[in-house]
């Protein structure tokens, strides 16, 4: 009950209101060491604190679910995590760091099927190279993105990347 309502509350744009939430629940969880949920609550509580601006305790939240999922060879929710995380250091102003994350999460997309993360990731990279101003590359991943998600037909990303492409 706990983690549904903190949940419902980040949702509403209470994300205060929310980690106390999350952060009781995650204690509950590792109390009964429920491994299966647990990375899945320090990234929601990672997600929380990002939104916040509390960067350093997203990372720390992100960082331990990820390395709970390497642990356990979960490729799809390490690529998930790498994204969040590679969005948090491009908004930290860490583009070597965001870089590094945006590529390893994609490997890890790629290696376990998922397209569509594939294609977020991708679209990723292009928004991360056009705040560098790298505008060659930037092109180059939101076309690859673009491809998946015409692929796959993820409307939003193609309507995304359609006006990332004009700018």
């Amino acid at each position: 009950a706990l983690r549904v309502k903190g949940l419902a509350l980040y949702r509403s744009g209470q994300a205060r209101q929310a980690v106390e939430f999350l952060d009781n629940s995650l204690n509950i969880y590792l109390r009964l060491n429920d491994v299966s949920s647990i990375p899945i609550l320090y990234m929601e509580t990672g997600m929380a604190y990002q939104t916040l601006g509390n960067y350093s305790e997203a990372g720390v939240s992100y960082e331990k679910a990820l390395q709970i999922w390497k642990s356990k060879g979960d490729l799809l929710w390490q690529a998930i995590l790498l994204n969040n995380l590679a969005i948090l250091h491009q908004a930290y102003g860490e583009y070597e760091k965001a870089a590094v994350a945006f590529e390893d999460g994609l490997i890890c997309a790629q290696r376990s099927g998922s397209t569509r993360m594939q294609a977020l990731i991708s679209t990723g990279l292009g928004d991360l190279y056009t705040e560098l101003e790298d505008f060659g590359v930037a092109q180059s991943n939101y076309r690859h993105g673009e491809e998946i998600a015409r692929r796959i037909d993820e409307r939003f990303l193609i309507f995304y990347l359609s006006i990332a492409q004009a700018g």
